[in-house]
């Protein structure tokens, strides 16, 4: 029985040629400072409830809750508990409240490899549903780099066909790798439509666009691990996304350790802004029953319960989500009349997940950069902010700019915590 199962199990991985195993889970992939479980001490995790509670039955907390507090209440002591258990924790419940359910890495397989010119890569993924193949377009650095080149992900709208901004990274040494979310991977809308929804039909009234876009670029990073070509510096890669694709970015990063650097740009609501605290003195802000009364397809069906239940339920806030990045490399890039996505509450977002990187000995590593201006048109100086970061951060250059003035008064009083001793 043994010896069929295992005949099972590796006819199934090696379905397709040049399967790239996903990792055992986006939630087990963390390990700290660049993923080396050597140097870590196992230790012992406190277990969530098997049925996780409703909103209105969760603690009603008016600051933004202490990262450093497990949902049963004990406290991280030192750095492995906080990458093996509360970093994890704070995702699964990430994932439960609000952006569904990661499909299991056993339920598909994917391979694929660069076309023969290096202008695009292509994918495959099978599951049990279906076999689905898409090229993503790649651009390489025009500069006189040579290989293995950093990379950059981003949703292809943010840049394509707009050869000033592509300009921008693949004349300073950058490749660029874009994906059509929207068009490819899953619908910006309600119809269930795209290959994720091909591949698991049974989840879409279980998981949120944005984890199925964040789950794409998860199989990207496959195929790249996977390369035999060399093309690009796996230990280089950043992913970047504005708006609702700077709310994805920050879900990649956040839920994969491969990623080396996110940068989430006027992602707000949802994304780099706080769900409790909205600043509202010189515009209004999305808050959640406005983003979730017009995208709700965005988002698990688990969220609607805070809308009545109230904010302050929630076991997390979106600077826990922000600081599952750590110690890898963000930035929250935004614009100051960009009210609507909650500029200020993204500072004080900044302020709180930078408690955890100080702890972590990884305070540089966390950054923030606003511009004047309103939220579109993407200007000339996001990509400045992205590419100086990113130089600073993947390349090891010198900061050519300072990364670390929020812009907007200090809230103390909305992170009333602080860190282990």
């Amino acid at each position: 029985l043994i010896l069929l199962l295992l005949c099972i199990l590796l006819t199934y991985v090696g379905g397709l040629h040049g399967v790239t195993p996903s990792p055992p889970s986006p939630l087990l992939a963390a390990a700290g400072g660049g993923g080396d479980d050597n140097a870590m001490i196992m230790v012992p995790c406190p277990s969530l409830p098997a049925d996780l509670p409703i909103a209105s039955a969760l603690p009603n907390i008016s600051y933004l809750p202490d990262p450093f507090i497990f949902f049963n209440g004990d406290r991280v002591s030192n750095e492995s508990y906080w990458h093996q258990c509360r970093r994890p924790e704070i995702l699964q419940l990430a994932l439960h409240y609000q952006y569904g359910v990661y499909p299991s890495p056993e339920s598909f397989v994917v391979n694929g490899k660069m076309t023969p010119d290096n202008t695009g890569m292509i994918v495959n993924i099978a599951s049990h549903a279906a076999s689905v193949s898409f090229t993503v377009p790649v651009y390489l650095p025009t500069n006189n780099a040579k290989p293995p080149f950093p990379l950059i992900i981003a949703q292809i709208q943010a840049l394509l066909g707009n050869d000033t901004s592509i300009n921008f990274f693949t004349s300073r040494g950058y490749a660029l790798l874009l994906v059509d979310q929207n068009g490819t991977i899953a619908a910006d809308g309600p119809a269930k439509t795209g290959i994720f929804w091909e591949l698991f039909p049974t989840y879409t009234n279980r998981t949120g666009t944005i984890l199925a876009w964040a789950w794409a670029y998860h199989r990207i990073l496959d195929v790249i691990f996977s390369s035999q070509s060399h093309l690009f510096n796996t230990a280089q890669i950043g992913v970047i996304g504005y708006s609702r694709w700077g709310k994805t970015a920050l879900l990649s990063a956040a839920l994969d350790v491969r990623f080396s650097m996110a940068v989430p740009m006027a992602a707000g609501c949802a994304g780099t802004g706080p769900y409790r605290f909205l600043y509202e003195q010189q515009g209004e802000a999305e808050d959640l029953s406005k983003i979730y009364g017009v995208f709700p397809y965005w988002f698990s069906p688990n969220l609607a319960q805070f809308i009545d239940a109230g904010v302050g339920h929630f076991p997390y806030d979106m600077h826990d989500v922000i600081a599952a990045v750590a110690p890898r490399a963000i930035l929250l890039n935004g614009a100051m009349q960009d009210y609507w996505s909650n500029p200020e509450g993204a500072s004080v977002n900044y302020r709180a997940a930078k408690i955890v990187y100080d702890w972590l000995g990884a305070g540089t590593n966390i950054g923030i950069a606003f511009r004047n201006g309103t939220h579109l048109p993407i200007q000339d100086s996001d990509w400045h902010n992205v590419i100086a970061f990113a130089d600073y951060k993947l390349l090891n250059k010198p900061p050519s700019r300072p990364f670390d003035d929020p812009f907007y008064p200090n809230h103390p009083e909305d992170y009333p915590w602080k860190a282990p001793n």
